[in-house]
């Protein structure tokens, strides 16, 4: 009995999330189609790149279109460093978790080889 109240617990009390990548350009949908995102564009990457010695770590700025099935949209910018890292949309966070590549010194990344690690959780 104890093992089935701690059980059912633990299942309260962990948070529901999806982990979905996106390319730049491209749209994703999550939450069965309920939800869908689209990668814009990286507007700003002053990440530092690996080679380099900077002051601080950068940020990247990405821009993302939210929208769900009832047409409810949202043009929406999120951070690597600063804020915001996450947005609240109808019912939904949206954290970026990660993007990549990571600057290189001496390398250019092209608008289209930017990838996005987004993590969706229900409010």
């Amino acid at each position: 009995m104890k093992f089935m109240l701690a059980t059912i617990l633990l299942m309260f009390s962990v948070p529901c999330y999806q982990e979905t990548m996106v390319k730049a350009g491209r749209t994703v949908a999550v939450e069965g189609g309920r939800l869908k995102i689209k990668f814009e564009a990286v507007v700003d990457d002053s990440r530092c790149p690996q080679g380099v010695d900077c002051i601080w770590s950068g940020n990247a700025e990405v821009v993302l279109k939210v929208t769900t099935t009832d047409g409810k949209s949202a043009t929406v910018k999120l951070n690597t460093n600063l804020n915001p890292k996450e947005v609240d949309f109808h019912g939904y966070k949206i954290k970026l978790g990660r993007l990549s590549p990571y600057p290189k010194k001496d390398e250019k990344i092209e608008p289209s080889q930017y990838e996005a690690i987004l993590i969706i959780s229900k409010k």
